[in-house]
Parts: structure tokens; sequence; C-alpha cells
């Protein structure tokens, strides 16, 4: 038990913050961070202050969860995953062929190529595992010069976007 902050991130794997006797919220230092559950507890663990945090904090805590309306399967047009990415307000889309991770795909680098299939037109982007640190990723998409990156352990699981990262870290 302590009163510090600081001393609390190093020595603990899970962090109670109590406030009047309360639990407020029982969490990693790296939860606490990304998304405090109060204002009381952004103040607490500076959450304002990420960056000085940044070393701390994986992929898996910045990563947006793969949802089903970004997977796209090889065998279809571009012409049919343009209407599915316009209907579901998104710009990119992940390619799977057999549950396998194939590349990825953009809106606008489909209407320039809409009688292909999306096999010939999945790109690769970084690939990173949920535990690797938020400060490799950047660094990783950066000399890549790539906003994407998917993560997997075994399958996707997850999009790391770069303008995510930096709302989420701001």
């Amino acid at each position: 038990m302590t009163h510090d902050i600081e001393e609390a991130f190093r020595l603990g794997d899970r962090i109670a913050i109590l406030k009047d006797g309360q639990l407020i919220q029982l969490a990693t230092k790296n939860e606490l961070l990304v998304n405090p559950a109060n204002d009381f507890i952004s103040n607490i663990v500076e959450s304002e202050k990420k960056f000085r945090h940044l070393d701390n904090l994986t992929i898996k805590d910045i990563m947006l969860p793969l949802e089903e309306k970004y997977i796209f399967q090889a065998s279809q047009t571009a012409e049919t995953a343009i209407k599915e990415m316009r209907k579901a307000e998104i710009e990119f889309g992940i390619v799977l062929e057999k549950q396998q991770y194939i590349g990825t795909i953009r809106l606008n680098q489909l209407y320039a190529n809409t009688n292909k299939k999306l096999t010939q037109l999945a790109l690769e982007v970084p690939i990173f595992k949920p535990g690797e640190s938020v400060t490799f990723a950047m660094s990783i998409m950066k000399d890549a010069n790539n906003f994407i990156g998917i993560v997997m352990e075994n399958k996707p699981e997850g999009i790391l976007l770069a303008n995510e990262l930096l709302t989420r870290l701001v």
C-alpha cells in the first residue's frame, strides 16, 4: 500500500485507487493511463501526461479491437468491397483468405481497380503483437510511412491507427 502513484506504477501489477474508503478503479497502470474511470483517477495518474509513461504502454492498450465491418475476403472484387466500405463508412479494410491475413485495402485505391479481386490489391502494412511497446510501433509505422498497423498473434485482433494513437495519447 502506498500513497505515491509513481511508486505504485513501479511496484504493482494491478493498482487499486480508493476515494473516501470506496474502490473507484482497479486496473493495470496502462489501463489507468489510457482509460481512467473518471476525472479523479485521471488527476491522480496524470493521464494528461501519457507521454511521460509512453515506454510502459503496449499496443494492446491503444489498439482498436477488430470489428467485422473491417474484414473482407480475398475473393471479393474491389467493386463489392467499395459498396460495403461506403455502407459501413470506413476507408480501409483487412483482407483474409480462409481466415489467414493477406493484407489491407484502402477505399481510394479500390476505385481505380474495380474489376480486380482483393487478393490482387491487398497491401502489406506493419504487423505488431499486442504486448509490443507503443514507441516501437510508432517508430516502425513512421519508418514504413504507413498510418495503419495490424495487431495479431495467430490471427488479426486489432487495428493500430496513427491518428487514433495520437488522439488517445493527447
